[in-house]
């Protein structure tokens, strides 16, 4: 029939999410959708009842879901409801989960990665909570239209695997999540007001049309609307205009000032979200350490009897490529014996254990199997090997070398820039799916040409941690490239077990793995 919607092939999750506050335009929760090609959708609503139009909407974007998993609340499989009137009316081939089992749901993992990109957005942009609904929707949006090799997508782009086109980006080129903007209201003929960038407004205007959050409080829908650029920011009218726009926004929302040291937050400013948001708690804890804290020295944790529990390694899957996961118990008969016998050689170990990767799934693996998993992604010291998938974010702790600073004047009076990258770190994301805080001068030493184009695609250049270096390696890029290997030897791990830097991190690991102190 020539009205029949397209049906998207494979296996797809839907769930609710708890939104955790009510947003700024009274949403408080959002359903959504995601299949094993790392694509995802969020749609916000006010009520758990409005699961069925987020699923009609979705059918009517993207088309109907060949195969649809999901859990059994009464929001979605009560009789009578809108959600079951859509699984009838497109006749989806469903699935309902058990009770308690999330691992039957991938959603479960799929919810976890959009709240964690949604906190570091959070945090790093110092956005109000209530503007959750607008930061996870553009989440998904960018992440669907981001070229990624991890899974079976292989170097590919996630909304092009479902709509089989190639998508257009440019109405995201300009802006990011929360960057400050010039707007004009009353058609274009009013004077530039300042506002917020909240994504793009494709039900609303025109092409290139966006939400803006106006000093008011409003979030509103305009085509007329240019980025504020740094030389800008550097004068301190406008840098004066746009702190009193962020004090209005933030008393209008009831929203607390968060402190921050250099680009890094104050942990103590954000100590009641930490306390309600154990989502939030650990991803603040993981990614934004206290600078306060010492590292801790390079010896290896102490470890239970059990050397193989809570290690992490990465594992081979046909389906998604490689995942990460990590050893979580020992496996037992259905007498309640340990299955296997220990062997000092780690070949010969026939114990059996369960392994959770990170999008919540499990499976059993033999200590063998780990063994050789393990010593094939680390050197002779025992630190392991990762393969880098692309360079998410940058950050400094004050500490960094200033414009004013710069540069070094000779006797005879000839300038030349410092070479420095102190205050720097950069977050990687590796092929296992995990993302590290890496500092600077090691990731110009392994990846000198990825750092350099990211440099230049976040307009950093000009900083004087980039401009001493970055020209002569984009000058020199093809040689660099041939002789720079791919691989970068972590100090995360050693031998398979996580190796804390602070005292902080090392107490969050022993809670996580349930190890005791005396």
């Amino acid at each position: 029939m020539m009205f029949e919607r397209k049906t998207l092939r494979g296996q797809w999750s839907t769930d609710t999410m708890d939104g955790r506050c009510k947003s700024l335009d009274g949403n408080r929760y959002a359903q959504v959708f995601a299949n094993k090609s790392y694509f995802s959708r969020i749609y916000p609503m006010d009520s758990k009842k409005k699961a069925g139009n987020a699923l009609r909407l979705f059918c009517q974007e993207f088309g109907v879901p060949e195969k649809l998993t999901f859990d059994g609340s009464k929001e979605q499989t009560k009789k009578g409801t809108e959600f079951m009137k859509q699984i009838r009316t497109h006749n989806i081939d469903y699935h309902i989960c058990e009770p308690d089992l999330h691992n039957q749901n991938p959603m479960e993992g799929v919810i976890r990665e959009v709240r964690r990109k949604w906190y570091r957005i959070m945090v790093r942009n110092r956005v109000p909570q209530k503007l959750w609904d607008c930061g996870m929707k553009w989440v998904t949006e960018t992440s669907a239209l981001t070229f990624s090799s991890a899974g079976s997508l292989d170097g590919g782009i996630p909304l092009t695997e479902v709509t089989g086109e190639t998508p257009d980006i440019s109405e995201y080129l300009d802006f990011g999540f929360y960057d400050r903007v010039w707007f004009k209201d009353n058609a274009g003929l009013s004077p530039n007001e300042p506002g917020r960038w909240l994504g793009v407004s494709s039900r609303t205007g025109r092409l290139m049309c966006y939400w803006i959050l106006n000093q008011r409080g409003a979030v509103i829908s305009r085509s007329t609307v240019q980025r504020v650029t740094n030389l800008e920011l550097s004068t301190s009218s406008v840098k004066d205009i746009f702190d009193n726009f962020d004090k209005k926004i933030h008393h209008k929302l009831k929203s607390e000032e968060r402190g921050y040291v250099g680009n890094k937050p104050n942990p103590d400013n954000w100590a009641d979200l930490m306390e309600d948001d154990e989502d939030f708690r650990e991803e603040f804890a993981k990614v934004y350490n206290d600078s306060s804290v010492p590292e801790a020295d390079e010896s290896s944790p102490e470890v239970g009897d059990d050397t193989y529990l809570n290690m992490e390694v990465t594992l081979p899957r046909e389906d998604d490529g490689p995942t990460f996961a990590k050893v979580t118990k020992r496996l037992r008969d259905a007498n309640g014996i340990p299955i296997g016998v220990a062997n000092d050689n780690p070949i010969l170990d026939t114990r059996v254990y369960e392994v959770e990767c990170m999008d919540g799934r499990k499976a059993s693996l033999a200590a063998n199997a780990i063994a050789t998993n393990m010593f094939a992604q680390i050197d002779d010291d025992g630190n392991g090997f990762v393969l880098l998938d692309s360079i998410v974010d940058h950050r400094t702790d004050s500490t960094e070398l200033q414009h004013d600073d710069a540069f070094v004047t000779s006797r005879n009076g000839g300038r030349r820039r410092k070479m420095t990258t102190k205050g720097w770190e950069i977050l990687l994301q590796w092929k296992d799916g995990s993302t590290t805080w890496e500092k600077m001068k090691d990731v110009k030493n392994a990846y000198p040409v990825q750092l350099a184009e990211y440099a230049r695609h976040r307009d950093i250049l000009e900083t004087p941690a980039f401009a001493w270096w970055v020209p002569y390696v984009l000058k020199k890029r093809q040689r660099i490239i041939s002789k720079t290997k791919s691989k970068y030897w972590t100090r995360t791990h050693k031998f398979g077990i996580r190796l804390p830097h602070s005292v902080e991190e090392a107490l969050a690991i022993d809670k996580e793995n349930g190890d005791t102190l005396w």
